[in-house]
């Protein structure tokens, strides 16, 4: 009788655990979380077997880094936020103008699938508030063998972090390497965008 083949997915931004949910505690996954904020990392380490939480942020330099963790925590990264751009962001009531700097360790995820033993990708899951596009570059050669992507980016010309990358940048990163946009679904109160993309 044929094992059947263990799909992994990984979650770069995990967060609360809100999009791995769909994927604990299904044998047929096996879940990789990263998640920078400690507290955040801490909550979800343990408890679900095919759930394995690194405490690390993901980026193209492997180092550790100066990360901006904003009260509004949703909104912490290793990009820092446009002052210029927020006085017209709408932000639902949060205020997303008190930030504090933590030092984070960041990993490349080709680094991390090769020192895991990972061939391929079967989904990959990105919210990094405006660091996503970096988070795709890491993935090297291994983006070639990532059958899915969700990735989160600002429907605007001009993101909300400084440097962060724009819809335009991300699709012309993609496409030329084998991916179709299959769906989106808007957020932040239409400022923000889920992209779903396939090969």
């Amino acid at each position: 009788m044929f094992s059947k083949k263990i799909k992994t997915v990984f979650d770069v931004g995990a967060s609360e655990g809100t999009f791995l949910r769909a994927f604990a505690n299904n044998k047929s996954y096996k879940v990789y979380a990263f998640e920078p904020i400690i507290e955040k990392a801490y909550a979800l380490a343990g408890r679900w077997d095919n759930v394995h939480v690194l405490p690390i942020s993901i980026d193209e330099c492997e180092s550790w880094r100066e990360f901006f963790f904003n009260e509004y925590s949703a909104a912490s990264s290793l990009l820092e936020i446009d002052k210029n751009v927020l006085v017209s962001w709408q932000t639902a009531g949060h205020d997303l103008s008190k930030t504090t700097r933590r030092t984070v360790l960041s990993r490349r995820l080709d680094t991390i699938c090769m020192d895991r033993g990972i061939r391929e990708i079967s989904i990959l899951k990105i919210d990094t508030q405006g660091n996503d596009l970096r988070v795709l570059r890491s993935a090297g050669d291994y983006l070639a063998k990532t059958s899915e992507i969700i990735i989160e980016a600002p429907t605007g010309d001009i993101p909300l972090y400084s440097g962060g990358a724009t819809r335009v940048e991300i699709e012309k990163f993609l496409f030329p390497q084998g991916f179709r946009l299959i769906r989106e679904e808007q957020q932040s109160l239409g400022q923000e965008v889920n992209l779903y993309f396939k090969k």
